[in-house]
């Protein structure tokens, strides 16, 4: 997969989304501000355009993993980084009219919260959701694509959390990206 770092008004319609990180200062303690802005979007194919917002690199995240030593950790990440061991990862994603992804599985439990638009959500076994601006998509490790079946952009936040694989008959259950 191939990824390009660019403005994502120049890929859709949509605004960038504002990112506003707070960390510890590691000597006072007191909350600051550690980022005001809009991150440059990763086109995962010349179709789509995924923006990694924040990856925290730790679970069970503790007041003591936020300040400086992760000050790093909360800029925009690579699409080999989808899933973090042990970690999280916060995304927004955006699908343009007619478009769809390829069928894939993660390691994770994904929270898909649609903001702008409408898509369908594909499950393996043929099965689709129609969902709109407000629905939750909890993605429990199933093999699964997006669809973007309008005229009409579609953005959904993700929040994606490290799981272990699925064992099923005494084997796992890889991640995989299958080809268009």
């Amino acid at each position: 997969m191939s990824s390009v770092l660019s403005d994502v008004t120049k890929l859709t319609p949509l605004p960038n989304p504002r990112r506003v990180v707070t960390a510890n200062n590691p000597e006072t303690g007191i909350g600051e501000l550690l980022f005001d802005d809009a991150p440059q979007t990763q086109a995962s194919t010349p179709r789509q355009g995924d923006n990694p917002e924040l990856t925290l690199l730790a679970l069970p995240i503790t007041l003591r993993d936020l300040v400086a030593p992760y000050r790093e950790d909360a800029g925009p990440k690579s699409l080999e980084g989808l899933i973090v061991p042990n970690g999280s990862n916060l995304r927004v994603t955006d699908l343009g009219p007619r478009q769809k992804t390829p069928m894939h599985r993660t390691t994770s439990v994904d929270y898909n919260i649609i903001i702008s638009g409408h898509a369908v959500h594909v499950l393996e076994d043929g099965s689709e959701q129609q969902v709109g601006p407000g629905d939750v998509v909890v993605q429990r490790g199933t093999n699964h694509r997006w669809e973007n079946r309008t005229d009409e952009w579609v953005r959904w936040i993700s929040i994606l959390i490290y799981a272990n694989p699925i064992i099923l008959n005494g084997k796992e259950l890889e991640p995989l990206m299958e080809s268009e």
